[in-house]
């Protein structure tokens, strides 16, 4: 018996018909994810040169684990390059992004979906940084996981603010940097909502600002785990405004002179500690109120602990603000002219429940026309000259 040609070739257009229709049901329309039965792009992007129009990122494969951009070498961003939850970029030997002042960078992970900024070798210093230079209120990270970075010896950070530079940071990650995991350069730039962030396995300081940054620290950031050097490294500039210094899970490093020109009051359980020669000078119109508690006290020390191996609390204000209370200070007097730990010149303070140890030379001295009180249970031993002078 004979097949007519025409019916055959009708039920095989049927049965294909009938098989791309019952495949192409199997999608799901209208929520834009890849579907495994759906064709995937057949290699990462490639992010270079400089991206001069408005851009965005998206996660272009359903396994996370897989590759969506590549940098392999450097990219300028210099509009606004957003870039979407779920995102995995590979950064190649050395490679760098600058964000210019014109530039504005979004990196929106969720909690769920986690951006992923990653050197091609899971090495610290592998790549160099991110560097952000736009003092613009859009920049922001969130939910991202930024590794293997710092690998720059001239800027020292996987993520870099440098110029007059902003950025809104929270719930992110920096870790393997080879050397300090963050780097604010510049006095005036901001950090904006800096809460819930971790830095970690830093080969330098998990994090380095300016005086005028230290109060943008919130409390539930995470510094602790595995850094060289677990304190927050602070580089001496000047507080122009009211504000409030907290306390965090590690101290805080002065390295130089902080000059306090507002309001500085110091959060109870707060630490700091000095290098070399560092100081604070609480000038004409500023004062400093430390007030901590009796299960929570505020320190002041030298990053080693040696007699005089940093200079001094100076105060030159008459602001019935200045007060200690519950704060132990041990190991300044360094300075020959300012010859105490807390030196007052013209100046009020007011001391209560606090220890005073280990100075170079006076635990406290008084010069011109002050006005000090002694609100009594305070502690002063092992001072070179003396507890109180003249």
């Amino acid at each position: 018996m004979k097949t007519n040609p025409i019916k055959l070739f009708s039920r095989i257009f049927y049965f294909g018909l009938m098989l791309l229709l019952a495949v192409s049901s199997c999608k799901k329309e209208g929520d834009g994810q890849l579907r495994p039965d759906e064709e995937e792009p057949p290699d990462e992007e490639v992010l270079s040169g400089t991206i001069s129009e408005d851009k965005t990122l998206y996660n272009r494969f359903s396994d996370p684990n897989q590759l969506d951009y590549r940098v392999p070498s450097s990219v300028t961003i210099a509009a606004e390059l957003t870039i979407m939850p779920g995102v995995r970029i590979e950064m190649g030997p050395a490679a760098k992004m600058t964000v210019t002042s014109q530039g504005r960078l979004r990196v929106m992970g969720t909690p769920d979906s986690n951006i992923v900024i990653t050197g091609k070798q899971h090495n610290p210093g592998y790549w160099d940084y991110i560097m952000i230079h736009s003092f613009d209120s859009v920049n922001e990270i969130k939910y991202t996981v930024i590794e293997d970075g710092g690998g720059n010896p001239n800027v020292e950070g996987t993520l870099i603010l440098n110029s007059t530079s902003m950025v809104n940071m929270h719930n992110t990650k920096i870790q393997k940097s080879e050397r300090n995991g963050m780097v604010v350069i510049n006095p005036d730039s901001r950090l904006v909502n800096f809460q819930n962030n971790e830095i970690r396995e830093s080969g330098y300081a998990p994090l380095v600002i300016n005086s005028s940054q230290v109060s943008s620290i919130a409390e539930s950031n995470v510094f602790s785990n595995q850094n060289v050097y677990n304190y927050i490294k602070v580089v001496g500039s000047n507080v122009l405004t009211p504000q409030t210094w907290g306390k965090s899970d590690v101290p805080f490093y002065l390295m130089d002179a902080t000059s306090i020109y507002a309001d500085l009051i110091i959060s109870p359980g707060a630490r700091y500690i000095f290098g070399p020669a560092g100081r604070i000078l609480v000038k004409e119109t500023g004062s400093l109120n430390a007030i901590g508690t009796d299960v929570d006290s505020i320190y002041f020390s030298g990053a080693q602990s040696i007699s005089g191996y940093w200079d001094c609390i100076l105060f030159l204000s008459n602001n019935p603000f200045n007060e200690f209370k519950y704060v132990s200070i041990n190991h300044g007097g360094g300075y020959w002219y300012w010859n105490a730990s807390i030196y007052l010149q013209d100046a009020f303070f007011k001391i209560s429940y606090s220890t005073i140890a280990n100075s170079q030379r006076w635990g406290i001295y008084r010069n011109g026309v002050y006005q000090f009180i002694d609100g009594g249970f305070n502690n002063f031993f092992s001072n070179g000259t003396g507890a109180i002078g003249p």
